[in-house]
């Protein structure tokens, strides 16, 4: 079976201690305010659950307005959309990250675990980037975008690619990210 490769925007006000983080072996995704993890008791939660709770955290743990744009039905419909495709990989798939751990670079990981929710950080952090995908950190690749012929044609295809999470199905760029994680 094929491995499953995506690309994973970050925060780009976050990014040294997300780069920390992914030395740590944890890849780090926002859109989660307390209590909004996809998966209680190793299970995926149900949409309409996790929406219910998406939204009273932010609003208790961000102190949003009830009639901020976040929390929208359409805005919150769509952050459920992406984020779910992290339940989706486990050991063995690729995720490359634009813009890490510098603007001009990428990072290709190899996922080591499925997703999972670790808030621990929120009381002396920040209340967000709870999603996490476990990866190697020992086998993490970094690359200039003008590294090769290969890392400037995929830098060249992040346009296509603006989801925070989304699923790379064009064969040459998914070829040309497995050699870059080699």
């Amino acid at each position: 079976m094929k491995p499953h490769i995506v690309i994973f925007w970050t925060a780009e006000d976050w990014s040294e201690w997300l780069w920390r983080e992914m030395d740590k072996a944890r890849l780090r995704q926002g859109w989660a305010p307390p209590g909004s993890s996809l998966k209680e008791n190793g299970a995926r939660l149900d949409k309409r659950t996790w929406k219910q709770r998406y939204v009273e955290g932010a609003l208790r743990g961000w102190k949003v307005d009830e009639s901020d744009e976040i929390i929208t039905e359409k805005k919150v419909e769509s952050r459920h959309q992406i984020l779910s495709h992290m339940l989706e990989l486990k050991r063995g798939d690729v995720v490359l990250v634009p813009r890490m751990p510098s603007e001009q670079e990428m990072t290709v990981a190899p996922v080591s675990g499925p997703y999972t929710f670790d808030d621990r950080h929120y009381v002396t952090v920040h209340h967000d980037m709870g999603h996490v995908i476990p990866v190697d950190s020992c086998a993490l690749r970094t690359y200039g975008y003008g590294h090769s012929g290969a890392t400037r044609r995929i830098s060249s295809m992040f346009r296509h690619y603006r989801s925070a999470v989304t699923s790379v199905r064009n064969e040459g760029i998914r070829h040309l990210i497995l050699e870059l994680a080699r």
